[in-house]
């Protein structure tokens, strides 16, 4: 098998978290299943000595989906464990389940209650803030320098 290598500038930075389900094993495991990613792998006698930043950044370069779909299903399995050991999952009425999903003020789809969240957090000026900033205009097309003498800033 020919060894292939990836310019620099390909190379894609990968953050993947420290948990259960993404070890450098698991992601070889992954690459042993898809033989174009094993192009730019070493030979599997020389996968001992591989850190795992290494191996994230080169498939995630790859297969950027592939490489996201593991970390996402590693950390709902994750979720779902600590859920279960910590006792946080709660049964809900059906007719309670329904009545919250189809609430305005809460909604766990996406865009559903987002006219409720405020645009911008500056406040609206005044009107006499808005004279004020006028006459301030209209006084420094003069001189700026002079306008700043007399308001001494």
């Amino acid at each position: 098998m020919q060894l292939q290598y990836l310019k620099r500038s390909d190379v894609i930075v990968a953050a993947v978290p420290q948990i259960e389900g993404l070890t450098a094993d698991d992601f070889l495991g992954y690459a042993q299943q898809k033989p174009s990613l094993l192009k730019f792998l070493p030979d599997q006698c020389d996968w001992l000595h591989l850190d795992k930043k290494w191996i994230c950044d080169i498939l995630m370069s790859l297969d950027n989906d592939g490489i996201n779909q593991m970390i996402f299903e590693a950390k709902q399995k994750r979720r779902e464990r600590l859920d279960q050991t910590q006792n946080l999952i709660v049964h809900m009425r059906p007719e309670f389940a329904q009545a919250l999903s189809e609430s305005l003020n809460y909604s766990v789809q996406k865009g559903k209650s987002a006219h409720l969240i405020k645009q911008t957090s500056q406040r609206k000026r005044r009107m006499k803030e808005v004279e004020e900033v006028k006459g301030e205009e209209i006084a420094m097309r003069g001189s700026k320098q002079k306008y700043l003498q007399e308001n001494k800033r």
